[in-house]
């Protein structure tokens, strides 16, 4: 370009530019809600704990029964029958 040249604008080509539409706006995608993260609850210790469903005694003739079934001592059918009567107190 010479020396001492300007750029001039054309109106009517600005304005032509502008009235040429553009594409729409894709719709937007909806955003899932944040996930929140909570502490677990702490539990307090002044909560009294249970008593065990069974007795010592219960429990130590469990203990000597899964012992028989572990060592195949009885069959799977006395086992759960024996279990049960201890649990019942008999």
């Amino acid at each position: 370009m010479p020396a001492g040249s300007k750029i001039t604008t054309n109106p009517t080509a600005a304005t032509t530019m502008a009235a040429i539409p553009t594409a729409p706006k894709p719709p937007a995608v909806p955003q899932a809600p944040a996930m929140v993260i909570r502490p677990a609850a702490v539990v307090p210790s002044s909560i009294p704990v249970p008593a065990p469903p069974i007795t010592a005694a219960q429990a130590a003739q469990l203990q000597e029964l899964d012992a028989k079934y572990s060592a195949d001592q009885i069959s799977p059918t006395d086992y759960f029958i024996q279990r049960e009567a201890i649990l019942k107190g008999q």
